[in-house]
């Protein structure tokens, strides 16, 4: 999962992941994303890659 800082919905994402994991059970990976929005691929397309590639990895 990776959630901006910056998306306007919500406010800022909390650092502690327990809210996410309790809505995605099979959550594998959470990262907070700087500088980006709620259009993450726009905002940060390096961030979004990263964390593609961590995955598929």
């Amino acid at each position: 999962m990776l959630r901006g800082t910056a998306s306007g919905l919500g406010g800022r994402p909390s650092p502690d992941p327990t809210a996410d994991r309790a809505r995605f059970p099979a959550l594998v990976a959470r990262r907070i994303v700087e500088g980006a929005g709620h259009d993450l691929p726009r905002h940060r397309p390096d961030a979004v890659a990263d964390a593609l590639l961590e995955l598929v990895g």
